[in-house]
């Protein structure tokens, strides 16, 4: 298994005679050569689009149903752009959802992808090179449209294709030639034949004897079929069994908690068009961080590439794409050299437009503040003002002063309200409760961490960056700027704190030589974990988990299968909720309705159970478990 890595090198590519993409390291071209530019095109549709019948397929559907595809070999995203082309072209689809998932270990560039698109004026490439996201590893999951999701997983499809949760109505098997990426080709298909519904379609150009043979042993009844141009024959390919559409459910969800994570979450399910119920004790939304109103976002990076990190890095990406901020750029300080040494390793690990070394001349430049130390800068970073998420919320029913101390199970779902009060039923329920205590999540051993802000008003002009040492200061946002924050864990007092006050004051004199006399405090608490990672996850039953913890490695099943129905929770982000909630809450709203996603065991709520009876992780339980439905 290959080392976490921050960012995968673009595909080698060679530009060939008639505009063929060529690629050295497998000597292989990305599709057939010819003096037509839209050749290409023609030999996509008919391997791929004609091949899967989806017009016909497509032309059954009904409102609320969703079609699924997965490709192995995005390439430059031609199969992705004719799909989408016909999907936008049946009016039957309008109101249902196409799935798009592709792995890719070698991404194309940006530049070699502009090139592709302005010689064929695609609009949907047009979108793509929009929204294509840096070559970070793992899952990009790009709206390109409200109705057309593009999940695009970058790396290895060895090691990726396992771990996902997804029910594939069609496969489009497009890698470079078998003879010359066999690892593609060899050991997939009895998980491709797990990953297909009943009656789902596959399609390659490939008529390789082995690729028929251990596809017919995988499940699949495999037909040669015409092919496209000099290649005489294709396959095409069914799975056992009669194809439906899946319709997708429209099941109540029920969300506790209105601060970040519970109104990101209640954004991506109504965008979808389910009906979700938003309640909070207070009596407005955002909770604490309505009394701010500028959230740091960028990326939190070891010296060292993790998992954490990349987590990290993959929310960044999706929040810089999905989400209104203000791109002011960040510059950390870097006052001891132990902080100067992980600075210059990072630098050697990621690409100058995420981050780079400044002086401390160049960081005065950048600043408008006399900087003294050498910086870290982050061009892409920057803060968000919290309260714009509020104007998303127009289909989701708010309850404020909404104090919910009662949840029941109930035969459809769950039953929720106040004591000697009536109880409202959801069929989903989701705990985003931050830092007030629910005995659902109890076991998770959470705790409160007490932060206080301050908001100054203009009395000395403040940095045109984020500007963040031992306290970070903000740009200017309508004549205010903020300086944030103290952290005080196992503290959940909400009170202004002179002390508090007088210390984030000296530490910016400290910082910048600049006094400032006129301030407001705010204060709020947040929810932290013992690892620092925010939970993310169906809400286990921990009786069950207990005794699964207790038992021996022979007695007990491989994968744990001991949650609530129904039950999720989004809690622990900590300091960075800003930054992570945007994808965490897709992530989980793809959780609750069952759409394409690679499992996250670093958001897993039994993951400090396991690791305190030292089980190893159990990555792919999600989709072991879609799979078994």
């Amino acid at each position: 298994m290959s080392e976490p890595r921050y960012f995968l090198p673009y595909a080698d590519i060679s530009w060939q005679k008639s505009n063929t993409p060529y690629s050295p390291v497998f000597d292989d071209i990305y599709w057939s050569r010819n003096e037509n530019p839209n050749s290409s095109l023609a030999e996509k549709q008919h391997v791929f689009i004609n091949a899967s019948h989806l017009s016909e397929r497509w032309a059954q559907l009904t409102p609320r149903d969703e079609f699924t595809i997965l490709e192995l070999g995005f390439g430059f995203g031609l199969n992705f752009s004719l799909a989408c082309q016909l999907w936008q072209s049946i009016s039957n689809c309008d109101q249902s959802i196409l799935h798009y998932v592709a792995f890719e270990q070698y991404p194309v560039s940006p530049e070699d992808l502009t090139r592709m698109s302005n010689s064929l004026d695609d609009q949907i490439l047009d979108r793509l090179i929009t929204a294509y996201p840096r070559p970070i590893p793992g899952p990009h999951y790009i709206w390109i449209s409200d109705n057309i999701c593009l999940t695009l997983i970058l790396g290895d499809a060895v090691q990726a294709l396992p771990t996902l949760s997804a029910e594939i109505d069609a496969i489009f098997l497009d890698g470079f030639s078998p003879d010359r990426n066999d690892q593609l080709w060899s050991g997939l298909f009895p998980t491709l034949s797990d990953l297909a519904r009943p009656g789902a379609t596959l399609a390659t150009y490939s008529v390789a004897g082995q690729v028929r043979r251990d596809l017919s042993s995988s499940g699949f009844i495999i037909n040669k079929i015409t092919g496209y141009g000099e290649k005489a024959e294709m396959l095409q390919g069914r799975k056992v069994g009669s194809w439906l559409a899946r319709s997708r459910p429209n099941d109540k969800t029920s969300i506790i908690g209105a601060g970040l994570s519970g109104i990101h979450t209640a954004i991506a399910l109504s965008k979808r068009g389910i009906d979700v119920d938003l309640h909070d004790a207070s009596d407005k939304p955002l909770g604490a961080a309505s009394r701010l109103k500028q959230l740091a976002v960028s990326p939190q990076l070891a010296a060292v590439p993790e998992k954490t990190s990349l987590i990290s890095l993959l929310a960044f990406e999706f929040l810089i794409r999905n989400t209104d901020y203000h791109q002011s750029g960040k510059l950390q300080l870097l006052s001891e050299s132990r902080e100067l040494q992980k600075a210059k390793k990072l630098t050697d690990l990621c690409p100058d437009h995420l981050l780079h070394l400044v002086s401390a001349d160049d960081a005065t430049r950048l600043s408008g503040i006399t900087v003294k130390d050498p910086c870290l800068h982050f061009p892409t970073a920057g803060w968000l003002d919290p309260s714009q998420l509020i104007t998303h919320l127009n289909r989701v029913d708010v309850n404020l002063n909404s104090s919910i101390n009662s949840i029941e199970k109930h035969d459809s779902g769950w039953l929720i309200g106040q004591d000697n009060h009536k109880k409202t039923s959801t069929r989903n329920l989701v705990l985003a409760t931050g830092a007030v205590p629910s005995p659902y999540l109890a076991p998770l051993q959470l705790v409160p961490a007490r932060g206080q802000s301050l908001r100054t008003t203009g009395e000395v002009p403040s940095p045109r960056v984020i500007l963040s040492g031992n306290v970070t200061w903000f740009p200017s946002n309508s004549q205010e700027s903020t300086l944030s924050a103290t952290f005080i864990r196992e503290d959940s007092g909400e009170d202004i704190r002179n002390e508090e006050t007088k210390l984030l004051l000296t530490l910016l004199k400290d910082m910048t030589g600049i006094n400032i006399r006129r301030v407001e405090s705010a204060t709020g608490v947040r929810s932290t974990t013992r690892d620092r990672m925010p939970v993310v996850d169906k809400v286990p039953d921990w009786g069950e988990l207990a005794d699964y913890c207790q038992l021996n490695k022979r007695t007990r099943a491989e994968h744990f299968d001991g949650n609530q129905p129904g039950l999720y929770c989004a809690t622990g982000f900590g300091s960075h909720g800003a930054t992570y909630a945007p994808l965490c809450t897709e992530y989980l709203v793809r959780m609750i309705l069952k759409e394409p996603h690679i499992p996250i065991p670093e958001l897993a709520a039994t993951r400090f159970a396991f690791r305190d009876a030292g089980i190893k992780s159990q990555s792919n339980q999600d989709s072991r478990q879609t799979r078994e439905r």
